[in-house]
């Protein structure tokens, strides 16, 4: 399964408002100390634009 893909099933599934703006994928994401995911670190990261993926 690739972006386009995942933005597909999206807007077939989905409310338009909550279809993603963009569908990165990765093979580990950012952790606390607690185990859950860090939200900052996620943000810090350098993601590709929504029209390199399937986006709006």
């Amino acid at each position: 399964m690739d972006a386009a893909d995942v933005v597909r099933v999206c807007r077939d599934n989905l409310a338009g408002y909550k279809e993603p703006l963009r569908v990165a994928f990765a093979e580990r994401l950012p952790h606390t100390h607690t185990g859950k995911v860090s939200r900052r670190e996620l943000r810090e990261l350098p993601w590709p634009a929504a029209d390199e993926n399937g986006g709006r």
